[in-house]
């Protein structure tokens, strides 16, 4: 039975629009002593495979044949459901009034909403439909109802003119009400209750007793046959309608609080020996009997945010010292049966959610059963995920679904790549209020498509499949911690910098002992920069001394999306180093293009005519600009070259930069020995029209790279590095007249403590 604090308990009791008690109901007056069906009996009422309980209900009662369930959805319906199966029936209780059970299949209806305030009372059968309610008004004899003990019998409170109380069991016979005082209780006692069921012709309250301001408690065996209190048992309190009450044919059983916190009291009814078991605190307590059990546990919801107090449903030994775990959690008091069992809502790890029986068996340990189920699973499930390809040409953020069957998780999420066994990793702690929670089954992570990573930025996911797992931890203890794997893929188109394979630029640096080092660069959306993630760089390889031009190509074909280099060596020799499009090793071995290229002092590789096939541009030395289209082959690279322009002698630099205005296809920028910057727009076949200028103050860098688009925004970048160790970031903003946005630092190249001769 439910506990609360005194205050809080009985003003509760006054205003609930639904209470239950519970009683045992046997054959009529004259078979009160008759002994109760036992558990193998009452099993025979069961359903072979459990029947269903409400998901959207909690347990409000019990009896021999079915139970009663009370909506949780503010609508407040009370459903009876056979245990058997079949049709459930709902209980409407009268106008302003309420229901209580009986640890039967007889329902008491009331006029009032708790039943401690019945006057008017109304037995209904539940197992037997033909059968005529009977109905009984207290208010001739000045009672209120406590329990139901009989399908045509109460135990009633009665006041007299005087204010005394005494207990009474109250019949309906053919008609005709009968009053009968129950003997042997003190002569001042009042405030009488139960929560305990009727077993054996006998019943279990609880009363106040003694002076005002000084009362204490009471406790008595009723029998019923004789209307005498048989045992009476002394307590710190009355506990009226805040306490439980619970009694087996072995012990007696009640709940006790103070300063310290709840308490249970039990005594052995044949050597009256008395045990203690401090409890400690919480808001309620559930407790109950079966056998020399006591069952006792917290209140808490399957969705609950940390575990409570004795959450577990347990039974402890009142002649041992062991206890036993039942039932992983319940919500709602147990409620006494007939038989002697308990039945308790909640669920089971092995079973899922529903109803349980408790009863002793053979052996005197305790056996649960589950009599019926809601099919919903109490650990957490797996419901499925919605991770499909990630292709982060589309959006620069992913969220990464999946479907439990509930949240109340600390979940972490680690999504690895097949190849490198870099990853990316979140840890989050799930509640209704996340931003990570979507509905109540579904909670998404943002992915920006960065790996974990020492930097703020982080560094770009590589592109390829990815192995994705999740860890879920219940945060209340209930069920053990899920894992689930899958697998998913990130998708990018292949840029012309993108050396790794990651979707961000890369930049290509020589040292001065030859050595050629790649290093991976971020945009730092909050600086507004080319960041470095955690080891940008990496060595590509030593013996690069050999070449006096190293050239980013891009993608040398349509059909072979990785980008390449070309380098030329001191004989003029043209080297391609195919690109691989792997996160380890950027390129192939080289293939030789040809000799004969030391009649150029500038070269710039772009897809320069729009047909996806690296072409390259070569000035030589007395000022003419060649046009070496693609051919999309590497054992024969590039078509015969075509004169497409004179005078390039002034530049002392070309770049090519991609379509970084709108023109049909790439574009180059040239720098003239006065540091001033030129802007040629490809014309879509090799050819560029007139330059237009873009500004003065170049000349401060030795290199000037097209890197690609360092930003996500669609624009191609540049990427200049100074001779002194400086290097600086200008962002696209594709326009003609104004190609670039004023440049801000960043620390590719500067904080590796190395110059490069060389970078592309």
């Amino acid at each position: 039975m439910q506990q609360r604090s005194s205050g809080r308990r009985l003003a509760a009791a006054a205003t609930v629009a639904l209470a239950v008690t519970a009683g045992t109901l046997t054959g009529g007056p004259a078979a009160l002593a008759e002994p109760v069906a036992g558990p193998a009996a009452a099993a025979s009422a069961v359903a072979a495979d459990p029947v269903r309980f409400p998901s959207n209900a909690e347990l409000a009662g019990a009896g021999a044949t079915g139970f009663l369930t009370r909506s949780t959805d503010g609508s407040q319906e009370l459903r009876w459901t056979p245990y058997a199966g079949g049709a459930s029936t709902v209980v409407t209780p009268p106008a302003g009034g309420g229901v209580a059970a009986t640890g039967t299949d007889v329902l008491v209806l009331g006029d009032a909403p708790a039943p401690a305030f019945f006057r008017s009372v109304t037995l209904r059968n539940m197992a037997d439909p033909s059968a005529p309610d009977v109905s009984m008004d207290l208010g001739p004899i000045s009672a209120t109802y406590v329990a139901a003990v009989s399908p045509t019998s109460v135990l009633a409170q009665v006041t007299a003119q005087d204010g005394t109380k005494e207990l009474h069991l109250v019949s309906k016979e053919a008609g005709r009400l009968t009053s009968r005082k129950v003997d042997g209780l003190p002569a001042d006692a009042g405030d009488f209750f139960t929560s305990a069921p009727v077993r054996d012709g006998e019943a279990f309250v609880g009363y106040g007793t003694g002076p005002a301001g000084a009362r204490t408690g009471g406790r008595a065996v009723i029998d019923l046959a004789a209307a005498k209190a048989a045992d009476s048992y002394a307590s710190a309190e009355s506990g009226y309608l805040v306490h439980t009450l619970a009694f087996s044919a072995t012990h007696v059983a009640w709940s006790e609080h103070d300063s310290a916190g709840w308490a249970v009291v039990s005594v052995d009814r044949e050597t009256r020996t008395e045990r203690r078991f401090p409890l400690g605190k919480a808001e309620e307590l559930y407790i109950g009997l079966t056998g020399s059990r006591l069952v006792y546990a917290t209140p808490s919801a399957l969705t609950d945010s940390a575990p409570s107090p004795h959450q577990t449903v347990r039974a402890v030994s009142l002649t041992g010292d062991d206890t036993v775990d039942l039932i992983a959690y319940t919500p709602t008091p147990p409620r006494p049966a007939a038989d002697g069992s308990l039945l308790v809502g909640g669920g089971r790890v092995e079973d899922g959610e529903g109803l349980f029986r408790v009863f002793a068996g053979q052996d005197g340990q305790p056996v649960v059963t589950q009599v019926a189920t809601s099919y919903r699973p109490t650990a957490i499930a797996y419901l499925g995920s919605a991770l499909p390809s990630l292709n982060f040409d589309r959006s620069q953020e992913h969220l990464l679904k999946w479907r439990l069957s509930r949240l109340n998780a600390d979940v972490t999420v680690t999504l690895t790549h097949r190849v490198t066994r870099q990853s990316f990793t979140r840890e989050v702690r799930l509640s209704p209020d996340s931003p990570y929670v979507l509905d109540a089954h579904t909670f998404g992570i943002p992915w920006q498509g960065v790996l974990d990573d020492t930097t703020p930025t982080g560094r770009s996911a590589y592109n390829g499949p990815y192995d994705w797992s999740i860890r879920v931890v219940p945060q209340n203890g209930i069920g053990p911690e899920l894992r689930k794997t899958g697998g998913t893929d990130v998708y990018r188109q292949t840029k012309p910098h993108d050396f790794n394979y990651n979707g961000s630029p890369d930049i290509l640096a020589r040292d001065a002992t030859g050595r050629l080092w790649r290093t991976d660069t971020v945009f730092d959306t909050a600086g507004n920069r080319l960041a470095l993630p955690g080891q940008a760089r990496s060595e590509v390889g030593p013996g690069w001394g050999v070449y006096n031009t190293i050239e980013n190509l891009g993608t040398a074909s349509s059909w072979d999306e990785a980008p390449g280099i070309v380098a030329r060596d001191t004989s003029g020799v043209l080297w391609l180093y195919p690109g691989l499009n792997s996160p380890t090793v950027p390129f192939s071995r080289r293939q030789q293009v040809g000799g004969g290229w030391q009649v150029y002092d500038k070269l710039a590789g772009s897809d320069l005519n729009g047909d996806h096939n690296a072409d390259l541009v070569a000035a030589d030395r007395s000022g003419t600009l060649w046009f070496y289209e693609g051919t999309g082959f590497y054992k024969s690279l590039f078509k015969t070259r075509k004169k497409i322009g004179g005078g390039w002698q002034i530049y002392n630099h070309i770049t090519a930069v991609g379509n970084v205005a709108g023109a049909p296809a790439g574009d180059l920028v040239a720098r003239d020995k006065d540091g001033v910057l030129w802007l040629y727009l490809g014309r879509g076949d090799g050819t560029f029209t007139a330059r237009t200028r873009i500004g003065g103050g170049w000349n401060a860098y030795s290199e000037l790279v097209g890197i690609g688009d360092g930003n996500r925004d669609g624009k191609p970048d540049l990427y200049a590095y100074g001779p002194n160790g400086t290097a600086y970031y200008y962002a696209g903003t594709g326009s003609r007249s104004a190609p670039f946005a004023g440049r801000t630092p960043t620390k590719a190249l500067v904080n590796d403590g190395v110059r490069y001769d060389h970078v592309l």
